[in-house]
């Protein structure tokens, strides 16, 4: 139910008391590239393995069903590395929790509703996708990509025009359009449309893994990168007024955050530490 088709590779039962250390020894380092580790607890033994489900982008993940509250999987929990030090919990109902091990101040959201607002600012307006198909399908691209990056900064902006304020980076003409490749895999599903898309999903995460700001439009298309951005003198005297932690790239948040509306849509941040915030325009 969780992973149709998945290929699947069980390895031991041993005694639930000591399941949790041998999963961890013999599995934790194979839980990459798609694959996951799986625990099913049966009175007072533990069967454990591996799993791989479909890993195309038009697929449902196995995490995103055992997340959803409308499908009733059963007695079940997903645990996994969403940050770096932060560990996500989900239930078989969908309900979430996190565990921060760091020094990193905690969030009125999760880290999970940061990835989906920034998702949906960024669909917002994107044409022949279902709403949420278009959000799944970034946020979970988004979540993959920042897993890796040591903090990093994203912004939506209304339309293709990117203003004189944000041109001090790589500014892309034309954007490149993600959402059109990933369109094209869902209604060709050839090896050619899935090459393209993987092609466009590279570029973002070296533009999102290098210092500045990644502009998205509220499209799905990817307009500039590297961008770097300077506070006028009242922005200069608001920003001296606060408290913040963080460098240079706090700073940055911070005034872009004074920019939302004029003409941000919104600003996604992540610390190196794994603070992960995401502040909309109201």
């Amino acid at each position: 139910m969780i992973a149709p088709g998945a290929d699947r590779i069980p390895l031991k039962t041993i005694e639930s008391r000591d399941g949790a250390v041998a999963i961890l020894k013999d599995c934790a380092a194979l839980a990459d590239g798609g694959w996951s580790v799986f625990a099913e607890i049966d009175g007072g033994h533990v069967r454990y393995g591996l799993f791989r489900s479909e890993s195309l982008p038009i697929s449902v993940s196995s995490a995103e069903t055992l997340a959803d509250p409308d499908t009733n999987t059963g007695v079940g929990i997903l645990i996994r590395n969403c940050a770096r030090n932060c560990i996500e919990l989900v239930t078989g109902q969908g309900r979430r929790m996190e565990l921060a091990f760091s020094s990193s101040r905690p969030t009125t959201n999760s880290t999970a509703t940061a990835f989906q607002e920034l998702s949906k600012q960024a669909t917002k307006s994107a044409s022949e996708l279902e709403e949420t198909t278009a959000v799944t399908y970034l946020e979970r691209l988004l979540t993959r990509i920042c897993h890796y990056c040591h903090g990093t900064m994203i912004i939506v902006l209304p339309g293709i025009d990117v203003p004189e304020q944000f041109r001090d980076g790589v500014v892309l003409d034309p954007p490149v359009d993600l959402f059109a490749a990933f369109l094209e895999l869902r209604r060709e599903k050839t090896a050619s449309a899935l090459s393209r898309l993987a092609s466009r999903e590279t570029l973002l995460r070296g533009m999102v893994q290098s210092d500045g700001i990644t502009i998205l439009s509220d499209s799905g298309k990817l307009l500039a990168f590297r961008v770097f951005v300077k506070p006028d003198e009242d922005e200069r005297g608001k920003l001296d007024t606060m408290r913040m932690r963080g460098g240079a790239r706090s700073r940055a948040h911070e005034l872009v955050k004074l920019r939302l509306g004029n003409p941000v849509s919104c600003v996604f941040f992540r610390s190196q530490d794994g603070h992960t915030t995401c502040t909309v325009k109201q």
